[in-house]
C-alpha cells in the first residue's frame, strides 16, 4: 500500500490541484479535568519553592497531562477501546502518533526517556529535567489540539487533475465507525486504486499500522491543500525523508 501511494504522488503531484473538502463534527470525551488543567497544576508546582515534594508533584501532573491528551486523541479517533482490548500502552499510542505524522519521533524519544527515568527508575527529579519535561508536554498538547482542529476543518480533502474538471484523489476520515479512505482516479474518471481501513473490535495491530499511514496521507493532503507545503515537501514528507 505505502509504495503504491507514494509512487502515485511522485508521478502525479505536479498535475494535482485542490478542489474541495470538509471537516468532521465530534465531541471531546467527558473528562472532569482536561490536559491543560494538569499543566496548570504542574506550573504552580514549578513556580513555588523547588522542593523534592513540588518537583515530584509537578512530574506527576505532567504525566497526567500527557496521558489525558493521549486518551483524548484516542477517544476522538475511536481507537481507545481497541488499545485497551489489545493492552497497548502509552508507548504504543505515541508510536501511532509518530507513524501518523502528528508528532516528531525525536521529541517523542525525549519524552519517553524522561518518563522512564522519573517514573520507572524512581530517580530524584532535577528542576532542569522537570522543566524540559514541562516544555515537551506543553508542545505535545499544543500539537495534539492542532491535530483535532485540523480534523474539524479538513478531514475530507479532494484534488482534481489540472485542466480536468473531475476528481483525481479523494481522502476522507470518518468516525463511528472509524474509517479512513483514499480513492485514486485516472483522467478517464475511473477508480484505479482505493485504500480503506476500518477500525473495529476485530481489528489487528497491522490494521492500526495501515490506518496510521492513511491518516498521515490525509493530514499531509490537508496541508498541501491549504498551501502549507510545496509539492516537493509533500512527497518528501510522505516518503519519510523529512
Amino acid at each position: 500500500m505505502k509504495s503504491e501511494i507514494l509512487k502515485y504522488f511522485q508521478e502525479n503531484i505536479e498535475y494535482l490541484e485542490g478542489c474541495d473538502g470538509g471537516g468532521l463534527s465530534f465531541s471531546l470525551p467527558k473528562f472532569d479535568l482536561r490536559p491543560k488543567n494538569f499543566l496548570t497544576f504542574s506550573e504552580l508546582d514549578l513556580n513555588g519553592e523547588h522542593s523534592l515534594h513540588s518537583l515530584v508533584n509537578a512530574t506527576g501532573n505532567l504525566k497526567r497531562a500527557m496521558d489525558c491528551e493521549l486518551d483524548t486523541l484516542m477517544s476522538v479517533l475511536g481507537l481507545d477501546d481497541l488499545y485497551r482490548k489489545k493492552r497497548l500502552g502509552v508507548d504504543k499510542k505515541l508510536g501511532f502518533l509518530e507513524r501518523s505524522g502528528v508528532f516528531k519521533a525525536s521529541s517523542l524519544d525525549r519524552i519517553n526517556k524522561l518518563r522512564n527515568r522519573l517514573e520507572h527508575h524512581y530517580e530524584t527529579p532535577s528542576i532542569e529535567d522537570v522543566q524540559v519535561y514541562f516544555d515537551l508536554v506543553t508542545a505535545f498538547i499544543s500539537i495534539g489540539d492542532s491535530f483535532l482542529y485540523k480534523l474539524r476543518s479538513i478531514s475530507e480533502v479532494n484534488f482534481s487533475y489540472l485542466d480536468y474538471n473531475h476528481y483525481a484523489v479523494k481522502s476522507s476520515i470518518s468516525l463511528r465507525p472509524t474509517k479512513v479512505d483514499l480513492v485514486i482516479y485516472n483522467i478517464e474518471k475511473e477508480i484505479v486504486n482505493e485504500f480503506v481501513v476500518k477500525i473495529d473490535s476485530n481489528s489487528t495491530v497491522d490494521d492500526l499500522y495501515d490506518f496510521s499511514y492513511l491518516l498521515k496521507v490525509n493530514q499531509l493532503l490537508g496541508d498541501f491543500y491549504h498551501k502549507n507545503m510545496s509539492r516537493n515537501e509533500f512527497v518528501d514528507f510522505l516518503g519519510g525523508e523529512i
